[in-house]
Parts: C-alpha cells; sequence; structure tokens
C-alpha cells in the first residue's frame, strides 16, 4: 500500500505539470507498472480477482464487504433469473459480486473512462462477459451528450458530476478534467434497445440521483421492477416522495443509501 501512495503521488504531480496531450499516456504508463491482481474470497467457496492500479481501486477491493453491507446483504436475496442495473458501477466491485454469487444478468452503467476501462478489464478477468454488459452511458433526466466534470482522474475515483462541477452537497469544485459522454434517460433507453428488464437497480451517481429518477417515471411504475438501492442526500426528499407514490417501501436504510421494495 505505501508503495502505491507514493507512485499515486508521483502520478497526480506528473499530471499536473504535463500538457493535456501526454496525460492519458503517463497515467497509462504509471498504472501498468503498479498493477496486480487482488484475489478476493467469497462466501460460496468462489473468489473474485479486482486489477488493481491505483491505491484508491485497491482500498475497494479490501472494503468490498465492510463498506456497504446491506447493499452485499440486498445483492445475496437476488436469484440467478433476477437482473441487476448497477446504475454509477465504479470499477465494478458490486456488479461483479452479483454476477459471481447468483449468476446473473448484470448491465452496468458507467460514464468516467478510466473507471469503465477498470470495469471492463475485471469483467475480462473473471470471464463474466456473458453475464455483466459494461455500459459507457451515463443516466439523466435528458437525452444528449453532456460533460462529466471529474473531481480525480484516477481509477476508482468517485464524486464526479454531470452538466456542472458542484457536488452532491453543493459546493463547486475543481475538476481535474473533463470528459464528453453520452446521457439517456432511462426510459428513453428501454425504448430504444431490447435489453434484459431489470429486477432490481443500484443507483449512486454522487448527487444526481433525482435526475436518473426523473428520466425513469415509467420504469418504476413496471412491476417488473421490485426492489431499488438508492443514495439519498440531504434535502432530497423529491426522491423518496417518488418511489413511495410509484408503490415502493422504505425497507432499509444504511448512511445515505435507501432500500426500497415492494
Amino acid at each position: 500500500m505505501g508503495l502505491f501512495r507514493l507512485l499515486a503521488g508521483l502520478h497526480e504531480a506528473a499530471l499536473r505539470t504535463a500538457p493535456e496531450s501526454q496525460r492519458w499516456s503517463i497515467r497509462a504508463g504509471i498504472r501498468n507498472l503498479v498493477r496486480h491482481r487482488e484475489r478476493i474470497a467469497l462466501p460460496n467457496g468462489e473468489s473474485l480477482t479486482i486489477i488493481c492500479d491505483h491505491p484508491q481501486v485497491l482500498s475497494r477491493a479490501h472494503r468490498w464487504q465492510s463498506k456497504e453491507p446491506k447493499t452485499i446483504q440486498w445483492i445475496d436475496e437476488m436469484a440467478r433469473e433476477d437482473v441487476l442495473w448497477d446504475i454509477g458501477a465504479n470499477v465494478g466491485i458490486y456488479s461483479l459480486y452479483a454476477a459471481k454469487m447468483n449468476r446473473m444478468k448484470v448491465l452496468s452503467f458507467e460514464p468516467m473512462q478510466e473507471n469503465y476501462q477498470s470495469l471492463v478489464d475485471n469483467v475480462q478477468e473473471n470471464d463474466l462477459g456473458d453475464l455483466i454488459v459494461p455500459l459507457p452511458i451515463a443516466l439523466s433526466d435528458k437525452n444528449n451528450i453532456d460533460t462529466l466534470f471529474l473531481f480525480n482522474t484516477n481509477p476508482g475515483a468517485s464524486k464526479h458530476q454531470l452538466e456542472t462541477s458542484v457536488d452532491a452537497d453543493g459546493n463547486p469544485f475543481e475538476a481535474k478534467s473533463v470528459q464528453s459522454v453520452l446521457a439517456t434517460r432511462l426510459d428513453s433507453f428501454l425504448d430504444l434497445i431490447e435489453a434484459p428488464h431489470p429486477t432490481h437497480i443500484k443507483i449512486d451517481v454522487d448527487g444526481f440521483e433525482g435526475k436518473v429518477i426523473v428520466g425513469a417515471k415509467e420504469l418504476i411504475k413496471n412491476p417488473k421492477l421490485r426492489s431499488i438501492l438508492i443514495e439519498i442526500h440531504s434535502g432530497n426528499y423529491e426522491i423518496k416522495d417518488t418511489l413511495l407514490g410509484a408503490g415502493f417501501e422504505l425497507a432499509a436504510t444504511e448512511a445515505s443509501n435507501h432500500i426500497f421494495t415492494r
């Protein structure tokens, strides 16, 4: 971990002084230098392998069970015939866990380029390409080409924001970089793409959850959708009211995570 942190510091220093045109090659070079495979033993006797090329990814691998235990319990209650849509999948820890434990279909939405590449690598490393569909798409309340403001550029990073560089608590931040991304409403996605309908949805997009729900008004009415785990930040009461109005009940909470079922 010490070596990881040292190289991560060098990584950030190099990016601060390098021209934009060289930053991708610098990131790739340092990631390849420190890359290793972290094995996670699962309760069913199987294992996952997480490709770690930054301390933040290694931290996610180490905390896969302790960071959000109720999320793990929620996934454990799913079945092989279920379908999970993991919105804000990051490097794919929960997508991988659901597919490996339950042999279920997972659609993993992750627009941030570095996280998406790690997600794809992890799916291939664990031979789960038949179960997990990685999608580099942002979910929103409209269909457009939008801007993703990156809180950090390393793999495993979070707190990025769509449309504006203001975080979930309303505080402006200086974006380390920006990426143009395809954004779509969940209802539009289902209208255009023949995809397995979700029975469960996980939404963790660092404050943008309300707009994801606005873009999914028809989806959340569908009785095929049986549960939603969503991060609700302070003051965002509309999400809860919308889900309760669509026939869900609040079943459990864990920090800012809320699990709704019907």
